[in-house]
């Protein structure tokens, strides 16, 4: 068994790894399963423990937000293994065209590169979360049922999206958290970042409990998957 709790005192307080990847919601344990199958050293860090805790949801209560109200700073924010995925539904919907496209009505510039190179990320993913057998493309399954998308008008856009079948990603992946090959280190709130001697790579990263233990990682490469809120106050 490789989930590692910190706030346990058989836990070693100094441990390395090649990649360490903060945050075990849907992106950190999705790229953390992905990189260990390909062989590589990974350890995955939660702030949170194995199942939902009021001590770890708290720390949400001291989060504000100036201008414009968001419940999301509080509602939707989940810190345990394996984040909101232990609530959501599971529906997968890829991001659409305009997306990328510049919006000056929005003040909104384009992205550096279109929706087709996403396409080929897309389908790995889908393979990861097992949905190979599913129908990749709409026009698919309007096929396969022998019937023509309902004609709503042109102010409507109709669309199809997937579902999960085990929305719960620490379930999904339970063989690969619980391997030999990858690393999970639950009650670990990360509360620093360490540079290397260059100072364009992190090099440590310093965990503390709320019981007042504290750890250190050190990584050859750090992934940030914390959800955007946690990453810009790291």
């Amino acid at each position: 068994m490789t989930i590692l709790d910190l706030e346990k005192a058989d836990t070693p307080s100094e441990l390395s790894c090649d990649i360490a990847i903060i945050g075990a919601g849907a992106v950190g344990i999705a790229m953390a399963v992905a990189l260990s199958r390909k062989g590589h050293d990974v350890v995955l860090l939660e702030a949170g423990g194995v199942s939902l805790e009021a001590q770890s949801q708290n720390i949400f209560h001291g989060a504000r937000s100036t201008g414009f109200k968001l419940d999301g700073l509080h509602a939707g924010r989940f810190r345990l293994l394996g984040g909101t995925t232990n609530f959501w539904g599971g529906q997968l919907v890829p991001f659409d065209p305009i997306v990328f496209e510049s919006r000056p009505w929005l003040n909104c510039e384009g992205w550096l590169f279109g929706r087709e190179v996403l396409t080929p990320y897309y389908a790995r993913a889908m393979s990861l979360l097992g949905m190979d057998a599913g129908e990749a493309t709409d026009e698919a399954v309007w096929a396969r049922a022998d019937t023509d998308p309902p004609d709503i008008g042109e102010d409507l856009e109709l669309f199809l999206t997937r579902w999960v079948k085990t929305p719960n990603f620490s379930k999904m992946f339970k063989a690969d958290l619980l391997g030999p090959k990858l690393k999970v280190l639950v009650h670990a709130n990360v509360t620093g970042l360490e540079g290397d001697e260059t100072g364009q790579a992190i090099s440590r990263i310093h965990m503390r409990t709320f019981g007042d233990r504290s750890a250190t990682l050190s990584a050859r490469r750090t992934i940030m998957f914390s959800g955007t809120v946690e990453i810009a106050r790291l």
